[in-house]
């Protein structure tokens, strides 16, 4: 057993259902810093950051949780 991995995973899992939960507040968050940061730069990157778009990245946090914690259980060893 990896502990490293099982933390590591357990943050991502946590972190991901955060973002599943707060995603309106996210991504209103994330156009605002783009905005305020770039300028008319950013008007397009900041059209992009719906809450669609931070729900998908959260449920790639989740997955890559999952697949850390089972690894580091050892769930996920191929050969040895």
């Amino acid at each position: 057993m990896n502990i490293g991995q099982v933390i590591g995973g357990c943050a991502a899992i946590i972190i991901g259902t955060v973002l599943v939960v707060y995603r309106q507040a996210v991504s209103r968050i994330s156009q605002d810093s783009q905005r305020a940061f770039f300028g008319k730069l950013a008007e397009d990157s900041a059209r992009n950051a719906t809450p669609g778009n931070t729900l998908l990245v959260s449920v790639g946090f989740i997955l890559l949780g999952a697949g850390l914690v089972l690894s580091g259980l050892g769930v996920l060893t191929w050969g040895g």
